[in-house]
C-alpha cells in the first residue's frame, strides 16, 4: 500500500511504501494516528484514495464495493461539455484490501520534523554529481557532430540509390532499342 502524506505546512507531499495494507476499515474523513508506518505523534485525515486498478474512492458510496455511477461532476470525472451526465466506475469510501493508494491529510504534527524522517531513507542512495556546463556543452558538441555523420551518410545511401535506379532505367532503355 503506498501513502501519500501532504503536510500543508512545508507544501509538501511524502510518500510511503508499507507491505500490509494498514487503515482497513477507516473512511474517507477519518483522523488516524500514523504510528503504524512510523511517525509517532503524528495524525492525519484520510483525504482520499484508488485501489490496485486506479479507481478513485468516492466519499459519497458507501463500504468498500466499486460500482458504476451516473455522475455529471466530482471525483473521477471531467466533463467535457456542460450538462453531460456519465457512468463511471468508482470505489467506495472505506479502506479495504483493494486499496492500493490512501491520500491524507497531516493533522497533528509530531515532535520530529517531516523532512527527517524522509531524508534517512534517501540518504542510502549515492548522489550523482551534477553535469556542468562546460561538459554539458561539450557532450551536446559530440551529439551534434554524430548527427552531422548521419545526415551526411544517409544522403550518401541516397545518392547511391538514385545512381543505381538511374543505371537500371538506362540499362532498360538499351534493351528496348536492341529489340527494335
Amino acid at each position: 500500500m503506498n501513502i501519500v502524506l501532504n503536510d500543508a505546512k512545508a507544501g509538501k507531499a511524502y510518500s510511503k511504501k508499507t507491505e500490509q495494507p494498514v487503515f482497513v476499515g477507516k473512511k474517507l474523513g477519518e483522523t488516524v494516528e500514523l504510528d503504524a508506518v512510523g511517525l509517532a505523534g503524528y495524525k492525519a485525515v484520510i483525504t482520499g484514495g484508488s485501489d490496485k486498478d486506479g479507481f478513485p474512492m468516492k466519499p459519497s458510496l458507501e463500504g468498500e464495493v466499486r460500482r458504476k455511477l451516473l455522475m455529471f461532476r466530482g471525483i473521477g470525472l471531467k466533463n467535457k461539455s456542460h450538462g453531460d451526465r456519465i457512468r463511471k466506475r468508482v470505489r467506495g469510501n472505506t479502506i479495504g484490501k483493494d486499496i492500493h493508494q490512501v491520500n491524507m491529510k497531516i493533522s497533528e504534527y509530531g515532535k520530529d520534523k517531516l523532512e527527517a524522517l524522509f531524508a534517512k531513507k534517501e540518504e542510502g542512495k549515492e548522489e550523482q554529481p551534477e553535469e556542468s556546463a562546460k561538459d554539458k556543452t561539450k557532450k551536446q558538441g559530440l551529439l551534434d557532430e554524430e548527427l552531422k555523420k548521419e545526415t551526411a551518410r544517409k544522403a550518401e545511401e541516397k545518392a547511391k540509390e538514385e545512381a543505381e535506379k538511374a543505371a537500371e532505367k538506362k540499362a532498360e532503355e538499351k534493351k528496348k532499342e536492341t529489340k527494335e
